[in-house]
């Protein structure tokens, strides 16, 4: 509570309150805010340009923040929940369903060994450009190719993949020039 005097029907306004009172009949006024109190525990009044300062009774400046205190220990671990419902079963993976077909070509262009899903034929196109035919439509297959004696620096890729046919070429990586190397193609479908 900020109470004071003032001359009878003076407007008297507390500053930080933003408030305005009314001195009455016997020169009196009073400021009754609850729950307000100036940080620095100081008051001030203005009434007809005269402005008085005084202080909060029972109000103690708050003091700088102090550093932070040391962190407690960590508490007991809970004891483990109860195990929840088992969820949906998972989709089949892709690899369920995978077929294998395979062809190991010898260096002079013919089918060394073939697995029974791979029967195919292989001819040279030309020096270093092998076809083989696989009994199905391998367009959506991934396909690997090794070299099986890479002696001579050969790199061996897959060139087109179309319906069953698939063209292997080969390639002297030292020389840059076309080579014939045998390898192993593998069709994963």
């Amino acid at each position: 509570m900020v109470a004071g005097r003032a001359k009878p029907g003076a407007k008297v306004r507390l500053a930080g309150a933003d408030v305005t009172r009314t001195a009455n009949d016997e020169s009196r006024y009073r400021f009754t805010l609850r729950g307000w109190r100036p940080d620095d525990c100081k008051v001030t009044v203005t009434s007809a340009g005269k402005t008085a300062k005084g202080l909060v009774r029972g109000c103690d400046v708050a003091g700088p923040t102090g550093p932070a205190g040391p962190i407690g220990a960590t508490g007991a671990t809970g004891e483990t929940g109860p195990t929840g419902p088992a969820g949906p079963p998972g989709a089949e993976g892709a690899g369920a369903d995978l077929e294998i077909l395979t062809a190991e070509v010898n260096i002079n262009g013919t089918v060394a060994h073939t697995t029974t899903a791979a029967a195919g034929t292989t001819s040279s196109l030309s020096v270093s450009i092998y076809t083989l035919t696989f009994p199905r439509n391998v367009e959506e297959c991934t396909f690997s190719v090794t070299p099986l004696n890479n002696l001579n620096m050969v790199a061996s890729q897959v060139l087109t993949v179309i319906n069953t046919d698939v063209a292997v070429g080969t390639t002297n990586i030292s020389s840059h020039g076309l080579t014939q190397p045998a390898f192993y193609l593998t069709a994963y479908c």
